[in-house]
């Protein structure tokens, strides 16, 4: 069954042909990295999750990606339920588009210290452009300027509904770190926990263009994964974390590939501050002075004599062909205490209520 799915997933990925929304914060965001990340590790933690991320603020009609999520697993029947709300503005605000996305998951506990997660995702569009906004060629007057009324805007293509169907799997380990590294950094408890992961997006879409009754959100392609090596057994001080995340989309009604990859490495001070660095470089196909290059720095801060609460920042610089452009990133994530326990838990992958404020 496992050699099925693995070569099901395989399969679609090689026919991935509107871009998704992709946030630098990835892991913090998990729920829209990966439906599989419902329900996080088994532990019956409900997390609430808040974002906004915007893109190229100082060019004009930047992005703004705004996404609220929720997920919770039920013990008793170990099935995790979560809903994802974004939003998305472009062009100042001219083109809109809302998407409510319910997600449903099952993890697997494979074992004390491995856990296999597969998610399910639908997502309910809805785009609409503010023709009040755009000027078009009937209304400049060489005498008057602009002209108010157009003969062009359309109020029957102010909205468009569209759905499409998603889905991932995922896999969480902890183990042992090896004894070279145990012996000169981390000696004592020296464990490091890992994780890989797949999502394909819009595996089935129905039409989304306004204009055209044959556009479709592009299925793309999305795999993860990363590790944290824990230095002690009840707090996450010293703790250090490495993620990778790589995404492929064909552009809209187009044959160039969007391919991004996104670095983020971190260091846990303590239990209320860590602080990374990252790399993003994007590149389209057949078109390379569109290639860009962001080097990004970023915090995670936990209000003292709090475990329940993270904040999360991170700005970003372009430093390709756009020349000087920024993107600044915010995050805001709510815990509620561990509730599950038993047979049906993977206590090694969350054995202290304060690591669950980890990225993975």
């Amino acid at each position: 069954m496992k050699t099925f799915i693995l070569t099901l997933f395989t399969l679609l990925a090689a026919y991935c042909k509107a871009q998704d929304a992709i946030y630098d914060l990835s892991y913090e965001n998990r729920l829209l990295l990966n439906p599989a990340f419902c329900g996080g590790n088994g532990e019956g933690v409900i997390k609430t999750s808040l974002f906004h991320h915007n893109i190229y603020g100082t060019l004009r009609g930047p992005f703004h990606n705004t996404s609220a999520s929720i997920d919770y697993l039920f013990c008793e029947t170990n099935i995790a339920v979560g809903m994802i709300v974004q939003n998305e503005t472009q062009g100042d605000g001219n083109l809109t588009l809302n998407t409510v996305s319910p997600v449903i998951g099952i993890p697997i506990v494979l074992g004390s210290n491995l856990l296999l997660s597969f998610g399910l995702q639908a997502d309910l569009i809805n785009q609409n452009i503010d023709w009040s906004r755009l000027i078009f060629s009937d209304q400049i007057s060489p005498m008057q300027g602009v002209v108010q009324q157009s003969s062009n805007t359309n109020p029957t293509l102010l909205n468009k509904y569209a759905y499409c169907i998603n889905s991932g799997f995922n896999l969480i380990g902890k183990h042992r770190t090896p004894m070279f590294i145990r012996k000169h950094q981390y000696e004592g408890y020296g464990k490091y926990k890992w994780n890989i992961g797949i999502a394909l997006n819009h595996i089935y879409s129905s039409p989304i263009g306004l204009l055209s009754t044959n556009s479709f959100i592009p299925m793309s392609l999305t795999v993860h994964g990363g590790f944290i090596v824990e230095k002690y057994e009840k707090t996450i001080d010293g703790s250090f974390e490495f993620t990778a995340r790589f995404d492929q989309q064909p552009l809209f009604n187009s044959q160039d590939i969007n391919n991004t990859l996104i670095l983020n490495t971190k260091y846990y001070f303590n239990s209320y501050f860590s602080m990374g660095v990252g790399y993003r470089p994007n590149s389209f196909n057949h078109d390379v002075w569109r290639n860009s290059r962001s080097m990004m720095i970023h915090a995670g801060i936990i209000p003292t004599k709090s475990d329940n609460l993270k904040i999360d920042l991170c700005y970003a610089v372009s430093i390709g062909e756009l020349g000087f452009a920024n993107a600044f990133e915010i995050g805001l994530i709510i815990f509620s205490p561990k509730r599950c326990s038993g047979p049906n838990t993977s206590t090694d992958l969350y054995n202290k209520d304060r690591k669950k404020n980890m990225s993975f």
